[in-house]
């Protein structure tokens, strides 16, 4: 069963979160999902590429992430060819 990741940045001063490129994205399973959530909103936060310590600070900036089920349709059978009768 697959899972949407969904990644946040949020400020404690705006109380605005937004999503960073790339997200949301679809995962394997559930505990993939979590880990990769854990994992990639650290590393957004915290990799220095894009925050630093003084914006994190100053917008006291925190990660959160959520893990959705993907619900997809389920797979309708194939039409089987109406039988064409034959006379002899």
């Amino acid at each position: 069963m697959k899972f949407l990741l969904t990644i946040y940045i949020c400020s404690q001063i705006t109380g605005i979160c937004a999503i960073p490129p790339g997200y949301p994205k679809s995962t394997a399973d559930y505990y993939t999902c979590t880990k990769e959530g854990i994992s990639e909103a650290y590393e957004l936060l915290y990799n220095g590429d894009t925050f630093n310590r003084d914006t994190i600070t100053l917008n006291r900036l925190y990660p959160t992430y959520t893990c959705k089920k993907i619900l997809l349709p389920k797979k309708k059978p194939d039409p089987k060819p109406p039988k064409i009768e034959r006379s002899l």
